[in-house]
């Protein structure tokens, strides 16, 4: 899983990087390519900052379901001793 995310990340860093060098290159002068760079670091930083949200919510999640199944387990075990204990 982990490396499948590298190569995604990789993979739109790598077309980013293609978008942004052939915008550059049309523009005209200094300032035009100063502007359009900067614009382009920050949607990359955009991008790689919701990747790490959709990172963090994707293991919230698996932790929230692995508390959920202990808290049943746990009930379930709870509940069988009860009941063992009381015939």
């Amino acid at each position: 899983m982990v490396s499948k995310m590298k190569k995604l990340a990789a993979a739109v860093l790598s077309i980013s990087f293609m978008i942004a060098s052939q915008g550059a290159i049309a523009c005209d002068d200094k300032a035009c390519e100063r502007a359009y760079l900067s614009s382009t670091s920050q949607y990359i930083s955009n991008h790689g900052r919701q990747a790490n949200t959709a990172r963090t919510e994707r293991e919230a999640h698996a932790l929230n379901r692995e508390r959920r199944d202990y808290a049943v387990q746990s009930h379930l075990h709870r509940a069988k001793q009860f009941l063992s204990s009381s015939k």
